[in-house]
């Protein structure tokens, strides 16, 4: 049997990361689309590349973007390869379904910028150590939130359910169909 790795992040688009014999040096996720979109597409899940870093089964998360463009001459292609770590500041996540997300509106002029300068990553650069705190910080900062969010929804229901408990003979009316079930 030879020496085969299955990337530590799961089944996403993925190279089977760059190796030197039984050393895993980089997972690299895949993405290509049409450029000039400014979404948030998923990245991967923040649980997962800080249990991979903890683990040192890797040490960067490298993105391969490409990006079409169509011009009057025909299409352009815009290629990124970036190390996601050193791009945090161009993320976003939130813990509910868990995934963190490029925000490209942000992300693709800050790096074309950086390239148009002979740089590959933002200024200051941190540590891995750093990255790692970084990262958990903002998993911390977002089930705060998530929990915050629940309490307030849940709190919403249980204040629906006393007010219906309350009412001498609750029946259905188009009246009460209109009531809105966001509880955003």
């Amino acid at each position: 049997m030879g020496n085969y790795l299955i990337p530590p992040l799961g089944n996403c688009l993925t190279l089977q990361g760059l190796s030197l014999g039984n050393y895993l040096i980089a997972d690299i996720n895949i993405k290509a689309g049409e450029y000039g979109k400014s979404g948030q597409p998923n990245l991967v899940s923040l649980k997962r590349v800080l249990v991979a870093l903890a683990n040192c089964l890797i040490d960067s998360y490298y993105l391969l973007i490409m990006k079409v463009e169509r011009t009057e001459s025909g299409y352009e292609p815009h290629v990124y390869f970036v190390d996601m770590l050193d791009f945090l500041d161009y993320t976003v996540f939130n813990s509910g379904p868990g995934q963190m997300m490029l925000k490209e509106a942000h992300f693709y002029p800050a790096v074309d910028a950086l390239y148009s300068e002979g740089r590959y990553a933002p200024e200051p650069i941190l540590s891995l150590s750093e990255k790692v705190e970084k990262l958990y910080a903002t998993l911390e900062r977002a089930d705060q939130q998530l929990y915050s969010d629940r309490e307030r929804k849940r709190a919403q229901i249980q204040e629906m359910c006393f007010r219906y408990s309350e009412l001498p003979d609750p029946k259905i009316s188009r009246s009460r169909q209109e009531i809105s079930f966001d509880l955003g």
